[in-house]
């Protein structure tokens, strides 16, 4: 069955685990691996899967690539849970067609991200980009490429495309963070669920001012923190949360910053870890070398985090 708009906001209402595409020591796709993060993600509990261009590697796939992906994801997850297709600097002719295939694919959400080049998008030619391609799926707007904008200028945006489209907006994806997502929150959050990405300590100051969910990269690893996290929000145990947050996700973020090649590659370190798949990134992005990995393995011991598996 179909979920409709009001669940599917309600599923948003959660830890949101992006996907992640595993990489061969080649550089071509880990089908094999992929279908194992899919498949864990939603054994670990997820309510929705999320395709998003960054943490997806949409900037080193190939359009076919992408369309693969989506199709593969539509495959896994088949009609267990919701999930968020995406696109990745396209104009709205492009970004149709991507909906259209997500849509195939058995998408429920599409998350457009349109180019910016030159300042060259406004209040209303964007508006009309979104309530477009919304003809074809609800959308999930993302922020990060909006981060010059004023907040008054991206209320106007949001309040306009939630003027034609109601429910068609379902969410909100906040990547810009700090005070700029909790004016948005405030003045969007009663129309339309905004939900935050980054860690817990992004999401927990949200909270206040109207965010829901939040992008979960725990719930791969260690669904129990993730799922006891989000327990405690519910009860409003704010101690609880604070504690979340000092003990487990502040040290292994720090953590994962400081391995060569940035955080990424440390989350794909720790998928060869969990014996998800391997720790490989399509070249020229870093992956971890083997010796680096060991120091990265005795570093999350230190931590309290146990690997569940060597590939």
């Amino acid at each position: 069955m179909t979920p409709t708009l009001s669940e599917l906001r309600n599923r948003l209402d959660n830890p949101i685990p992006s996907i992640r595409p595993p990489f061969l020591e080649n550089g071509e796709i880990d089908w094999t691996g992929l279908d194992t993060v899919i498949g864990s993600l939603i054994d670990n509990g997820a309510e929705s899967l999320l395709l998003t261009a960054g943490d997806s590697h949409y900037q080193s796939l190939s359009g076919s690539e992408i369309s693969d992906l989506t199709r593969r994801v539509g495959r896994m997850t088949g009609s267990r849970i919701p999930w968020i297709a995406a696109d990745y600097l396209c104009d709205t002719a492009r970004s149709i067609t991507l909906a259209e295939e997500a849509r195939a694919a058995g998408a429920s959400l599409f998350m457009p991200l349109p180019p910016h080049w030159g300042n060259s998008l406004t209040v209303e030619s964007l508006a009309r980009h979104y309530i477009t391609v919304a003809q074809i799926l609800p959308i999930v707007p993302v922020t990060n490429f909006l981060a010059g904008w004023s907040i008054e200028r991206l209320c106007a945006l949001f309040e306009n495309v939630h003027k034609a489209l109601g429910e068609r907006l379902v969410a909100i994806k906040d990547d810009l963070l700090g005070d700029p997502g909790r004016r948005l929150a405030l003045a969007l959050a009663e129309h339309c669920p905004i939900f935050v990405g980054g860690q817990k300590i992004n999401h927990l100051s949200l909270l206040p001012f109207g965010g829901r969910g939040y992008l979960s990269t725990l719930l791969l690893f260690s669904p129990e923190i993730t799922h006891a996290y989000w327990q405690a929000v519910r009860r409003g145990d704010l101690k609880s949360c604070l504690r979340f947050i000092r003990d487990w996700d502040e040290p292994l973020f720090a953590l994962l910053k400081r391995q060569p090649g940035g955080f990424d590659a440390g989350l794909h370190g720790m998928m060869e870890l969990w014996g998800l798949s391997t720790r490989w990134r399509r070249p020229p992005y870093h992956s971890l070398s083997a010796e680096e990995l060991e120091t990265f393995t005795h570093d999350l011991v230190q931590l309290g985090w146990r690997p569940s598996g060597r590939m």
